[in-house]
């Protein structure tokens, strides 16, 4: 006969009845023979607690001596809960129906009332749970195993995939109709017979089934381990995908031929726009020549001319210049295209822009014949752009608008923001001009693209100006739009983002990159964060002033007209962009540290590190980098707060002195009774509270209860400091982070603090635990704090 191990807890409110029970129960098992019973008292905290004894149960025996309580019910329910399958019985002395049915709506299996004899009738009732639970659970193992054999039978059937059983032998012990299509074989010729086919326990596997008389089929094999005829077994599945590769193939061969078509297509492209560029800077030293010759020719220094004459050298001339302008274009749009634009963005009076570019072509307006008006919000924003290439778009457009327009018509330019929220600012060029046709609208932004364009005399130009606006504004970040017809004129818009220092901090970097990729040039950065003086704030004057002075100092000391010094509000630092073709910044960062160490007497701390870009680097990869890099130095200076609670003046003193000795950037409230506490508490929010037991009113353990649980501060932690050490279990059960006994020294509570606050790393808190006996610190430690 098989002996089973079985296992009991016994548990109660009560600890020696429930030693007893398990003493009686123990003896009483002797006499079964079949079965190994082993019991053992176990303390209520072990089942209703955090931790869980060792081995895990077979039955626990609630022992209850009286009516049935809270903690009984609690105990029930815990047992219930953390126990699983476990049987769970209770043995009560009341012999009441009522009070039985209760303890089986709290989760008990049975209620067994004690007698003379009943140790031996608990035993027996336990027996026959936990018998009956097993069989309960073989009968159900041996149901659900041919129940799922079968189900699996009966899914392998159905299965519009070809699916094979394999057994331990590496035989087919089982197939579907669709596997038999699959190999072309009958079912009588393929069961008990080998695969054949390597088996790859986990993943999917391409094959290539190759049937008799037919195509070669494409599957994707899958194979999981299974039980059948209660035996290991194999479960292989086929999913025919031949119609999904030839797909694939034929999909990929487009793939591989559009790529071949696009690579050559930029290849032409790309020679194409070095041809344009070549020929435009081998042309424009001759034009340059032409030019200057003819002038003098036409200005009479030659000689004298006729009127014939004149009118022949200025249309030369006119033409030169035409000339002149399609060589600059081109130039500039290869400059766009290749990435070798370097933008300057920087805060710019968009209003101030804009007004002054009517004021520049009002002369040409007038010359024209057109009226020229201006439309400008006050109170607008700065925008983020570089305005060289602003102003050039502006031009441009109004280039464009009094080409187009005839005499007597209106050119309007004005400025505005599109919505309150917006990031925005809009600025608008419209005139009363030609107009362009709808179908022509999605062309106006392309190279080399002109309308109107007439063999006669009239407006030409090099089809070239719009496509260089659209790649200038949409290098800001901006866009352009265009809304135009046919002999009703036509507007543009472009807008440009608001200034913000992170916008022109994030602007610059970008335009860095861009340019350094594009040169080949390797990209140093080098981040410098300043932390100025608790009592020095970077919004009063005085921050300001040090964050300006290290900017100024640093640019005299860089002396380079393409490097910045540029505030990152965000990310609390001072970022400096040098290129250097050998990629070796560390010179350039030792001076730049040698140059700002004047500043550390106004500052916390000062903190410098350098990055060299790789040319895939992003923008955000680049901040990353160097905010990984000022990390230390950035957990270093955030301010923990700390509330001292103590009715001793002087200890309170002790303990203010002491932590703030030692440079851990605390912020230290105190409050002088429990009450006081407790409204400090919530005002102030601490990270940590330092607290004494015995204090008038409201004690040290009254305000722990109060305090631990507050939903505000949940993170808060505690550190108890009293003589009354025989408290200090309670209190940790209650909450207490640390108890430390007094008399206490500081160097042991500036370490506690350290550890419960996570800045046990600090420097200066290493440094405190190695100072020497005659530091300031070894002073407050020798002081002896009250009792």
């Amino acid at each position: 006969m098989t002996i089973r191990k079985l296992h009991i807890w016994v548990t109660g409110v009560d600890s020696d009845r429930s030693e007893q029970v398990a003493v009686e129960l123990q003896r009483d098992a002797a006499t079964v023979s079949s079965i190994d019973v082993h019991c053992e008292a176990c303390r209520v905290s072990s089942v209703s607690g955090a931790d869980r004894p060792s081995p895990v149960c077979d039955a626990v025996v609630v022992s209850v001596d009286q009516q049935v309580r809270p903690v009984d019910a609690e105990i029930i329910r815990a047992v219930r809960g953390r126990c699983g399958d476990a049987a769970v019985v209770v043995y009560s002395a009341v012999d009441d129906p009522g009070v039985g049915h209760q303890c089986i709506q709290y989760g008990a299996d049975d209620y067994v009332v004690r007698s003379d004899a009943s140790s031996q009738s608990l035993l027996n009732r336990i027996l026959f749970i936990t018998e009956r639970r097993h069989s309960v659970s073989n009968c159900r193992e041996e149901s659900s195993s041919t129940s799922r054999e079968q189900s699996l039978r009966s899914v392998i059937t159905e299965s519009t995939d070809g699916m094979l059983v394999i057994d331990a032998d590496g035989c087919i012990a089982y197939l579907n109709p669709v596997a038999e299509r699959l190999f072309g074989k009958s079912h009588g010729r393929l069961i008990d017979q080998v695969l054949g086919v390597p088996l790859v326990a986990d993943g999917a596997t391409e094959i290539e089934i190759v049937a008799d008389n037919n195509a070669p089929t494409i599957a994707e094999m899958n194979t999981v381990d299974i039980r059948w005829n209660d035996t290991p077994a194999r479960l292989v599945s086929f999913h025919d995908i031949t119609a999904r590769r030839q797909a694939q193939d034929y999909l990929q061969s487009a793939l591989d031929n559009a790529e071949c078509a696009n690579r050559k297509l930029q290849e032409l492209d790309a020679l194409k726009s070095e041809f344009l560029s070549t020929a435009s800077h081998e042309l424009r030293t001759p034009l340059t020549v032409i030019r200057a010759y003819t002038a003098l020719v036409n200005d009479g220094v030659t000689g004298a001319t006729t009127p014939d004459q004149r009118d022949c050298l200025e249309t030369v001339l006119r033409n030169c210049d035409r000339l002149e302008k399609l060589i600059g274009d081109i130039l500039n749009l290869q400059k766009i295209e290749s990435g070798r634009l370097r933008l300057r963005r920087q805060r710019v009076d968009i209003v101030e822009l804009v007004r002054q570019c009517a004021v520049d072509f009002g002369p040409t307006c007038e010359q024209h014949g057109l009226r020229l008006d201006s439309q400008l919000t006050a109170n607008l924003p700065p925008v983020l752009c570089d305005p060289d290439k602003i102003q050039q778009v502006l031009i441009n457009l109004l280039s464009n608008a009094v080409k187009f327009t005839p005499e007597g018509g209106h050119i309007r330019v004005g400025a505005l923001r599109p919505g309150d929220e917006s990031q925005l600012v809009r600025v608008d060029v419209s005139d009363t001009g030609r107009g362009i046709a709808e179908e022509d609208l999605k062309h106006v932004f392309g190279k080399f693209t002109q309308f109107h364009r007439e063999p006669s005399a009239g407006a030409k130009g090099t089809g070239l100006g719009l496509a260089i606006v659209k790649s200038l504004v949409e290098a800001h970040g901006g866009s352009i739009d265009l809304d135009s017809e046919l002999d009703q004129g036509s507007t543009f818009s472009i807008t440009l983002p608001v200034y913000s220092e992170e916008r022109e901090f994030r602007a610059f970097l970008e335009d860095s990159l861009s340019a350094s990729l594009a040169n080949g040039v390797a990209l140093s950065v080098i981040g410098i964060s300043v932390h100025p003086r608790r009592s020095i704030h970077l919004s009063t004057d005085d921050g300001q002033q040090i964050y300006d002075r290290i900017s100024d100092v640093i640019l005299r000391t860089v002396r380079r007209s393409d490097d910045a010094v540029l505030s990152c509000p965000g990310l609390g630092m001072i970022l400096v962009v040098g290129e250097s073709d050998e990629g070796d910044v560390t010179p350039f960062r030792n001076r730049i540290e040698k140059s700002i160490s004047r500043f550390r007497k106004d500052c916390d701390a000062i903190e410098v590190a350098s990055y060299v870009v790789d040319g895939n680097d992003t923008t955000d990869n680049v901040i990353q980098q160097l905010t990984a890099a000022l990390q230390p130095l950035e957990s270093r200076t955030d301010t923990h707060r700390v509330l001292v609670i103590d009715d001793d003046d002087r200890f309170r003193r002790f303990l203010v002195d002491g932590l703030g000795s030692a440079q851990l950037n605390l912020d230290i409230q105190t409050a002088s009774d429990g009450l006081e506490g407790c409204v400090e508490f919530g005002k102030f929010s601490p990270d940590l509270v330092l607290l004494d037991l015995a204090m008038p009113g409201l004690d040290g353990t009254q305000v722990l209860r109060r305090l631990h649980n507050d939903p505000q501060t949940p993170d808060a932690r505690f550190m108890i400091i009293s003589a009354n050490t025989e408290r200090f279990e309670e209190l940790s059960k209650l909450g207490a982070d640390v108890c430390l006994p007094k008399p206490v020294s500081i160097r042991t509570v500036i370490k506690e603090a350290s550890r419960l606050l996570g800045i046990g790393n600090n420097k200066d808190v290493q440094q405190i635990e190695t100072q020497d006996a005659s530091t300031t610190h070894t002073k407050l430690q020798e002081q002896t704090c009250p009792t």
